[in-house]
C-alpha cells in the first residue's frame, strides 16, 4: 500500500497513542488501565463508551496501523481506517458521556482522540488520493478528448471556412475516405456506356 506522504502522521498518530496510554484517562486511570479494564477504570466510573473508544483507538491505531506501518499490506490500513474512524467520532458520546460522572476527563483522553483524529485524517488522504495509473489514465484521456481525429479535424476545417493543413490535405490525398473522387467515377461510367453503345449492334451497320 503506497501511503506517500501520510507516514510521518500515521508515525505521530501512533506515538499520541503511546503517549495516551501514559497519561491519565479520567481520575487516576491512565490510558493503559482502561484499554485493559483494569479496576483503576471502574474507580474512576469509566462508562463504556469510553472502553470501546479505547479498544478501538487501541485496535485501530495500537496494532493495525503499526503493521500496516511494518508491511504496507492494503487490508490493515482498510481496518484500522474504519476502526479510528469509529473511535474519533464515537468519541463524542464518550466525552459526553464523560461529562455526566464526577471524576472529569483527564489529558489523556484529549490525548487520545487527537489520536484518532490524526489517524483518521491521514488515512481518508491515502484513500482519497488517486495512484499513479489512475493518473496515467486521466492522463492518457485527457490526451485523446483534446486531440481530433483526421476526419473530425479536417471537417471542422471545412465548416469554419478555413484551408486545410498541408499535412490534412496530404493525409486527405493518401485516405480513400477523405476523397471526393464522385465526379471520377461518374466519368467512368458514362464512358463505360459510350464504349458499350459503340460496340453494340448498331456500330456494324
Amino acid at each position: 500500500m503506497d501511503l506517500g506522504g501520510q507516514v510521518w502522521p500515521l508515525a505521530v498518530a501512533v506515538l499520541l497513542f503511546v503517549v495516551y496510554l501514559f497519561l491519565p484517562h479520567a481520575g487516576a486511570a491512565s490510558g493503559w488501565e482502561v484499554v485493559f479494564h483494569q479496576p483503576a477504570a471502574a474507580a474512576a466510573d469509566v462508562k463504556i463508551t469510553e472502553r470501546v473508544f479505547s479498544d478501538l483507538l487501541a485496535l485501530g491505531v495500537g496494532v493495525f496501523t503499526v503493521l500496516l506501518l511494518a508491511t504496507r499490506r492494503a487490508a490493515f490500513g482498510l481496518i484500522a481506517w474504519m476502526l479510528v474512524a469509529v473511535a474519533f467520532f464515537g468519541s463524542i458520546f464518550a466525552f459526553w458521556m464523560r461529562g455526566a460522572a464526577q471524576v472529569p476527563a483527564g489529558i489523556g483522553m484529549y490525548i487520545g482522540v487527537l489520536s484518532a483524529g490524526v489517524a483518521f485524517v491521514a488515512y481518508s488522504l491515502v484513500a482519497l488520493r488517486k495512484s499513479p495509473e489512475q493518473l496515467a489514465a486521466e492522463a492518457a484521456r485527457k490526451r485523446a478528448a483534446g486531440q481530433l481525429d483526421e476526419v473530425g479535424e479536417l471537417q471542422s476545417q471545412l465548416r469554419s471556412g478555413s484551408e486545410p493543413k498541408t499535412q490534412l490535405r496530404s493525409d486527405a490525398r493518401r485516405n480513400p475516405l477523405l476523397v471526393d473522387d464522385r465526379r471520377k467515377r461518374a466519368a467512368a461510367r458514362h464512358k463505360r456506356g459510350d464504349t458499350g453503345s459503340s460496340n453494340g449492334p448498331g456500330a456494324d451497320a
